[in-house]
């Protein structure tokens, strides 16, 4: 072992490692406590889409996209869309998004649902459907955009449908969905999604208004109460379109 140095020059050094340790432990610590304050005041988000266009390498294209996500931010974003295009003669789309989002300390909440389907071919299909559930457990500035496109652009023959749903409930209880009621909503969607592609898609998927017999929206909205027990609907929201 090498003598320690007792020189004054061989103090200093030992003194300034000894401070930067202090500063570089002071700053770590500061750190982290900044980032455990900012776990609790930061915006959370969730971003979800699903994208289906048909080509002529692939003239029948399906996505699907599912997500179930619990957001603790004092601010949340909640994105959740889906998109279906068709670009050659004869071929069809199909896009279908379900998003389930649990909203535990938001104290602002801004919801966006969005659903597009277009055509630019001949005797071609598209169907979107795009779904958002979102449960709060306590009332809150909830800020809800949801709207459907569909399009036809120089196409002969064809069909575009979209749909979007979009329903917000309060339950202070915490209560979650549990993963058959998930399931049978995904069914939910899938047969929504199966409707829509019909040629022609049927009139009562145009029934979205609320109190409207049979609707879509309705039957979204007893679905998700009823398994959370009764919660309170505070926002809720279907937007159709065919062309």
């Amino acid at each position: 072992m090498s003598p320690a140095d007792t020189s004054p020059s061989g103090r200093r050094g030992r003194a300034l490692r000894r401070l930067a340790v202090v500063v570089a432990t002071v700053v770590i610590t500061g750190a982290f406590a900044s980032a455990s304050s900012d776990a609790h005041s930061r915006n959370d988000s969730l971003d979800l889409t699903s994208i289906a266009i048909s080509s002529s390498a692939q003239p029948q294209v399906r996505d699907d996209a599912f997500d179930t996500e619990r957001l603790r931010g004092r601010t949340v974003d909640a994105e959740t869309s889906s998109a279906a295009n068709a670009e050659c003669d004869g071929c069809t789309a199909t896009a279908t998004t379900l998003g389930v989002v649990y909203v535990d300390r938001g104290r602002a909440t801004k919801l966006d649902n969005v659903a597009t389907a277009w055509n630019s071919c001949k005797d071609c299909r598209t169907a979107s459907v795009s779904v958002q559930v979102v449960v709060v457990r306590r009332a809150q500035k909830v800020t809800a955009n949801n709207r459907a496109l569909a399009l036809n652009a120089a196409c002969e023959g064809c069909q575009a449908s979209a749909a979007a749903y979009q329903i917000v409930m309060l339950e202070p209880k915490g209560k979650r969905l549990s993963g058959r009621d998930v399931a049978a909503l995904r069914d939910w969607v899938d047969a929504q999604a199966a409707a829509m592609s019909a040629a022609p898609a049927p009139r009562s998927m145009l029934r979205s208004a609320p109190g409207a017999p049979g609707a879509p929206l309705d039957q979204l909205e007893d679905r998700v109460g009823f398994a959370l027990g009764g919660a309170k609907t505070l926002d809720r929201s279907a937007d159709v379109q065919t062309g």
